[in-house]
């Protein structure tokens, strides 16, 4: 090779050699760039979180007002459980809790409501369950032609629960058919 191309060859070269270089570092650059971008942003976005987390711990947050239909329904409920109308009672608790479940309250708020009415609704349970149970005792024992026996079931269904009108009218009905007093 002459020297005159072994020149232009190492020029050639030269020149190659620069501007890969050009491009390898514009690239780091702009990846710079680009990381830049992306993490300031997210920097920014947590220290205006952790700024709100900081101004929602110093002011408390406001007491959000029940609704006046959910505030209804549980006085219904608690006064007919406070009459012994344990039935309708559960309805009320039962219409209660979906309304509650329903409503635009904070979780927290749902769960204190249901908690405040979870005892007499669990309790109205029962008590119309154990006497719907005696109830259907009595009408098998009167299937039997056991009149006594019935009338005792009856006795205790209405011991549990007095307002029970299926058992009042049942007990009627056996005394009455079976000459029991």
């Amino acid at each position: 090779m002459s020297d005159r191309k072994k020149g232009i060859a190492s020029a050639a070269f030269a020149i190659v050699l620069i501007f890969l270089i050009s491009v390898l570092i514009f690239a780091c650059r702009a990846e710079a760039v680009e990381k830049e971008t992306i993490i300031e942003p997210a920097a920014e976005e947590a220290e205006a979180a952790v700024a709100e987390e900081e101004v929602a711990e110093e002011q408390p947050e406001p007491e959000e007002e029940t609704p006046q239909n959910i505030l209804d329904r549980i006085a219904s409920a608690d006064a007919y459980y406070n009459e012994g109308e344990y039935s309708l009672a559960v309805k009320e608790y039962r219409n209660a809790i979906i309304a509650i479940d329903g409503s635009d309250l904070p979780e927290a708020k749902k769960q204190e409501l249901e908690d405040g009415i979870d005892a007499n609704y669990q309790s109205a349970i029962m008590i119309v369950d154990t006497a719907r149970t005696h109830h259907g005792n009595a009408k098998q024992l009167e299937y039997e032609k056991r009149f006594e026996e019935a009338k005792e079931e009856l006795e205790e269904a209405l011991a549990i629960y007095p307002k029970y009108q299926t058992a009042i009218d049942t007990l009627a009905s056996l005394e009455a058919l079976a000459g029991l007093n």
